[in-house]
Formats: structure tokens, sequence, C-alpha cells
């Protein structure tokens, strides 16, 4: 089911123009920490420290999307589309539900600024319990920001509630 709901980005993917190069590159395949390739992976580290940032206790929302946060952002998660006002308001009221204490990395693939992950959040909710999801995201970049996010959340441990968006 996730990987039929990434399709579009795939096709986005497969359908953009080709892009001029100097060199033919293979993109970067990080598993776990280890970056498969000798590149850097700046969207990589720039979307895990977006993440590490956003879910710090104490966070200071407004500041976050103002340096990480394109104006013009959108993503679309689980079907639900939100412009970069509305997954603020949404950001604000996680913080208010739960907290994120790590996120696992799987996987990420990244190919200039683009990128795709794997990745587990863990946390607690505003009773204690812990919540796990799932998450298989496509991410695009624009300078040092994101522009856009599509991809599919899962809940693995929790209650329906606790799931960070609908589906």
């Amino acid at each position: 089911e996730m990987l039929r709901s990434l399709v579009g980005s795939e096709m986005c993917i497969r359908d953009r123009p080709q892009r001029a190069s100097s060199t033919n590159e293979a993109p970067n395949l990080i598993v776990g920490d280890k970056n498969m390739n000798t590149a850097p992976a700046p969207n990589a580290t720039l979307l895990k420290l977006i993440w590490s940032e956003i879910y710090a206790q104490g966070c200071d929302v407004n500041n976050v999307f103002s340096r990480y946060f394109h104006d013009d952002y959108t993503q679309c998660i689980n079907g639900e589309v939100m412009n970069r006002a509305e997954y603020y308001a949404h950001v604000v009221a996680q913080h208010k539900t739960m907290q994120i204490n790590h996120i696992d990395y799987k996987y990420i693939l990244e190919d200039n600024n683009e990128l795709f992950a794997l990745y587990y959040p863990r946390g607690v909710n505003q009773h204690g319990d812990t919540v796990l999801a799932e998450v298989l995201v496509y991410c695009q970049f624009l300078g040092a920001k994101l522009i856009h996010i599509h991809g599919q959340v899962r809940l693995i441990e929790g209650q329906p509630a606790d799931a960070d968006m609908k589906g």
C-alpha cells in the first residue's frame, strides 16, 4: 500500500527533464548512518536536522519553519494535502499531544534536490504510551529548504488518535 501511494512521486522523477550534469555519479544511498557512496549527502543531513529540531522539546516552531520550510511548501501524507500554514498548525498541535524521542533512519536515497527516506519515529503520547510509526517519504528541496513532501505514515504502535496523519 505504501509503495503504491508513491507512484505519483516516482512518475515525477521519471518524467522530469533530464538535468545537465558534468558527472554521472550515482545517487547517494544511506543505510542507517552509513553513506554507501563517498559523495556528501547534504539533503539527507538537512532532513535529519529538520526533524531533530522540529521534534525537540521546547522547539520554536516558527524559527524552524522560517529556516527550513520554503514559503511554497506543500505535502501530501496518506492522501491528506497540506500547505505550509496548515502543516505549521499541525506541528503546533502535535507538540501538545506527543513527543518524538528518537528517529531511526533505515534508508535514504538522495539525488541532487530529491530524496526518498524510510524512517521510524518513536515517542510517547500525552498519556505516556509508546508511539511508533513507519514513514516512507519522497522529498524535494529548493536551496536549503523543503518545498514538497509526498509519503505515507503507518502507525505501528500506539492508538489510532496518535496517528500523525489520517490514513
